[in-house]
């Protein structure tokens, strides 16, 4: 993610585990447990299915990577497991 990208706030049918490999971000979320918590390298952040998420990058960026039950159809890349929360948009 580039400096200041938003991930904005979204669900999927699946559980999702992000692991942040560099840089820096802030979660977004519907639960005030974890909304506005800063992440890191080699943090972990893990969503329920159906539970609103997203991520804002700070200043240097942050890249990701996610591990999932089938967010994206291994058969169509094109096809993901996501829903917009446009409410919030």
């Amino acid at each position: 993610m580039e400096p200041g990208a938003v991930i904005p706030l979204h669900t999927h049918n699946v559980d999702a585990r992000m692991m942040i490999a560099s840089g820096s971000g802030e979660v977004l979320s519907d639960d005030p447990a974890t909304n506005g918590r800063k992440v890191g390298p080699g943090d972990c952040v893990f969503f329920e299915r159906l539970g609103k998420h997203g991520f804002r990058a700070l200043r240097i960026g942050m890249s990701f990577f996610s591990e999932n039950g089938g967010i994206v159809d291994e058969e169509d890349d094109n096809n993901w497991d996501i829903e917009w929360d446009t409410e919030s948009a």
